[in-house]
């Protein structure tokens, strides 16, 4: 068995990298991608002879912080080749790190984290809204006021009836023809938790309909629960979910 550290990955290593990844999705299915081309990246591969068995790619977040992901060949040691890719990648980066995260969106990466001892850290969920059954709504209380930066566009949204001006915002940026990723969806403080943003949502909702979007993409913590529910309250849909766990030395 041979383990490799890479910086960048040439031709032969990325075709090798994406003949595992399949079989692995083949076997167990995940919509995690590993990143190939990411400059930075740190990449470790793991061989038997010319077979590909373990990849595993730490990419830099900030300052000390990185996040993991890795991928292996089915019916091989998982754990003994992860422990041997972590061991020979720490060895490499003469480094201490404050905080490597795994990513993980498979029952075999949870049951690994375990093994190891890795506490969860977090779980984000991926949701989209792609406005089928979308009914029209009749607005007659909000306005709103919108900036556009080019790569996207903030929108701040006043209730008029009440007088709550810019009372929530949001930005979306494009993320294909008709698609729009929406983040940044934040309410001020004094007028949280008196449901003012499911009240809005329908407005929201229809202002982006009317502009043109077709499909909505957005990301919540799995900590923020109230805000998972109130999306799936209004239709949206969960095509991902992925756990951090955090890597304990």
């Amino acid at each position: 068995m041979d383990i490799y550290v890479y910086v960048f990955l040439d031709k032969r290593q990325v075709e090798d990298i994406k003949l595992l990844v399949d079989e692995r999705k083949n076997y167990e299915s995940s919509s995690l991608e590993f990143p190939y081309d990411d400059k930075d990246s740190t990449f470790v591969l793991i061989y038997n002879n010319d077979k590909l068995l373990f990849c595993m790619a730490l990419s830099f977040i900030n300052m000390g912080s990185y996040e993991l992901i890795f991928f292996s060949l089915p019916n091989e040691n998982e754990k003994e080749l992860f422990k041997a890719a972590l061991d020979r990648l720490r060895l490499y980066m003469r480094e201490s790190f404050s905080e490597i995260l795994l990513l993980s969106d498979t029952d075999s990466g949870a049951k690994l984290a375990k093994e190891l001892d890795f506490p969860l850290f977090n779980k984000e969920f991926y949701l989209y809204y792609d406005y089928e059954g979308f009914r029209t709504y009749d607005n007659k209380i909000y306005s709103n006021i919108s900036f556009d930066f080019g790569d996207f566009i903030t929108y701040h949204i006043s209730d008029e009836r009440k007088g709550y001006k810019n009372f929530l915002k949001f930005t979306i940026t494009k993320f294909s023809e008709d698609t729009f990723y929406l983040y940044g969806f934040y309410v001020k403080e004094r007028y949280r938790n008196k449901k003012n943003a499911k009240k809005a949502l329908p407005y929201i909702l229809q202002l982006l309909y009317e502009r043109g979007v077709k499909k909505i993409l957005l990301q919540v913590s799995g900590f923020n629960k109230p805000a998972l529910s109130l999306y799936e309250g209004f239709g949206f849909k969960v095509y991902q979910e992925i756990s951090y766990y955090k890597v304990r030395d």
